[in-house]
């Protein structure tokens, strides 16, 4: 599949910034999405925004199987139409453990595929996640296919 550019859409108020570390992507009840923490490493002044998830791809591109988005969201150098996606910078992604053993699937900007890297458990915020670690600025995440 050729890659193709997707919509970016910021829901508003879709993040709670805990502090310069941790971000929050809220979850609207009665859909797909799911609550994600978004860790940084160090102390950062970059700006997390959830995105729509409608503007996801529908299909991983390996393999043409449906995908249900749970999260979308960018880390920008700055708010608003003049913040630039920011690659490059290591963080931690946590969301909840997989429905029916599906695989994660990640959106790197330009398409979806099963992610291939490490899964770990994680303790946060009183509750257990599943832990991924990314450097992509505009990610989308989701389930698809099978174990």
């Amino acid at each position: 599949m050729a890659s193709q550019k997707f919509p970016k859409r910021v829901v508003n108020n879709g993040v709670d910034r805990r502090n310069n570390r941790e971000h929050r992507i809220k979850s609207d009840q009665g859909t797909a999405e799911q609550e994600v923490f978004i860790l940084f490493d160090t102390d950062v002044n970059y700006v997390v925004e959830k995105l729509n998830l409608a503007d996801l791809p529908a299909t991983v591109d390996e393999d043409g199987k449906s995908v249900t988005w749970f999260v979308n969201f960018q880390i920008k150098d700055a708010p608003g139409p003049q913040g630039k996606p920011v690659n490059g910078v290591a963080y931690s992604m946590l969301f909840p453990p997989s429905p029916k053993n599906l695989r994660l699937v990640i959106f790197d900007g330009t398409k979806a595929m099963y992610f291939k890297e490490s899964i770990t458990d994680r303790s946060h915020d009183n509750r257990q996640w599943k832990e991924i670690r990314l450097s992509i600025g505009d990610p989308g995440g989701g389930w698809g296919g099978g174990v």
